[in-house]
């Protein structure tokens, strides 16, 4: 689990079968959460990229986020995770943050683009409002393709082949179109 940081770089990793064994809480192949405690208020994490990596048969979440804004992931293969992203409270409004100069959050929506889904559910913001622009992705063999709270999120010129079903949606100026 990741709790503190900023302008991080993921690339060129195998995240497989974490939690089959042992493993933190969420069994994801990366979970990546702002830390938060009497001494630290909550924050959020920013600035991630996610690029080139393999999340294969992790017991959780191939890639698990929760409050955390602007980030990049593209270029990943998911392979049979319980759920391959899910992105929880990424949008900067649903809570009161202020960055270390005491500004405002000016942006939050993290882009998901040219990765490969096999099996598992596709993405998922069950816990509040995730942001995302989710496009040119190659999804197959997919149990729920979408599913959550999303707000200002486009979903678009995804190939779709052989899902189950959308999951349960709650969207606000979202749209699905050219699937």
């Amino acid at each position: 689990m990741y709790e503190l940081g900023d302008y991080v770089v993921i690339k060129n990793s195998n995240f497989i079968s974490n939690g089959t064994v042992r493993g933190a809480s969420t069994y994801s192949g990366i979970d990546i959460e702002p830390f938060g405690d009497a001494s630290a208020p909550k924050r959020y994490c920013r600035n991630f990229l996610i690029k080139n990596n393999k999340f294969i048969t992790n017991r959780g979440t191939g890639l698990r986020t929760e409050r955390c804004l602007d980030a990049i992931i593209y270029g990943n293969y998911f392979n049979k995770n319980s759920t391959n992203i899910e992105l929880h409270r990424s949008f900067y409004s649903t809570e009161d943050i202020t960055d270390s100069s005491n500004r405002r959050y000016i942006s939050g929506k993290s882009y998901v683009y040219n990765n490969f889904f096999d099996g598992g559910s596709t993405i998922n913001a069950d816990y509040s409002n995730g942001c995302v622009d989710f496009y040119n992705n190659f999804c197959i063999n997919q149990g729920l393709i979408l599913a959550g709270k999303w707000i200002y999120s486009n979903f678009y010129n995804n190939l779709i082949i052989n899902y189950v079903k959308f999951g349960s949606i709650t969207a606000t100026d979202t749209n699905i179109y050219s699937n």
